[in-house]
């Protein structure tokens, strides 16, 4: 009778773990100087192309889209000659002032979708252009622009948020020649305006404001505060308090409100 300590044990093979890999995120580097019309377009499209890849070395979009328009409008402000037109999305124009909002972004890897980086440019009196990088404070495609003054501009735009929502943002820049003021008060002590889920208009010949929600509307007791759109301007409580009491009651009664400018600034319609 055979022995069993003799028999030959089987070894089972020793399974590897799958190696877990981590998301990394690459920087471009952009080289310093002059860039040619052919090196923007390249750099362009890699930013409009990249698609997120979990668990990969992925482009650092967001880097790339903040450097790029800084050194665009750089580049403007200093004379120097691009087709902007060709190089970026022309959102929205003012043909008599000779002012444009150009756009260049990326998608944002979830849910928001599309991720919009808005340049303003326009012309002196004496033809040289000028630039601002409105991303610095309002991410959003802007779609319409209206003059409210000889230099106060009102503009309307939109970008997508997190999940089925979007931003609706109206926001007045003050243009004097080559400045830009990114912060005049058009809304009490606040130069823009941010809701969720609603279409603006703006009349021309009455200056009449109208915002309306196509859906379920957000509570004014938080709307001002959300310090991610709202960045510095959240801690901004008496701005807050007095549009609150401007729109809080057509804004719950009619998911709507009117808003009139007086010249100055935007006021409650009587």
């Amino acid at each position: 009778m055979e022995d069993p300590s003799k028999r030959k044990q089987s070894v089972k093979p020793v399974r590897k773990k799958p190696e877990i890999k981590e998301t990394t995120w690459e920087q471009i580097d952009i080289p310093n100087g002059d860039l040619s019309s052919a090196q923007l377009t390249d750099f362009l499209a890699k930013l409009k192309d990249w698609r997120y890849e979990p668990n990969e070395t992925n482009l650092d979009a967001e880097d790339l889209a903040e450097r790029l328009s800084d050194r665009i409008v750089c580049f403007i402000n200093a004379q120097k000659s691009y087709d902007l037109d060709k190089l970026l999305s022309l959102d929205a124009k003012l043909e008599k002032d000779q002012l444009k909002i150009y756009s260049l972004g990326h998608d944002s890897g979830g849910t928001r979708g599309f991720i919009t980086y808005p340049i303003i440019v326009w012309k002196d009196t004496i033809g040289l252009q000028h630039s601002y990088n409105l991303s610095k404070n309002i991410r959003c495609e802007f779609e319409e622009i209206h003059q409210l003054t000889d230099n106060l501009y009102l503009l309307i735009g939109y970008e997508s948020g997190d999940g089925a929502g979007y931003q609706s943002i109206v926001y007045v820049v003050e243009i004097k020649n080559n400045r830009l003021n990114n912060s005049y008060g058009a809304f009490v002590k606040r130069p823009y305006l941010i809701f969720t889920n609603g279409k603006y208009h703006y009349n021309d010949n009455t200056a009449i404001l109208t915002y309306k929600l196509d859906r379920d509307f957000a509570n004014l007791a938080e709307v001002f505060y959300y310090s991610s759109v709202n960045h510095e301007y959240g801690k901004d409580t008496i701005s807050a308090k007095k549009i609150k009491e401007m729109i809080e009651h057509e804004y719950y009664e009619k998911k709507a409100f009117h808003l009139k400018f007086n010249g100055k600034t935007f006021v409650a319609l009587k």
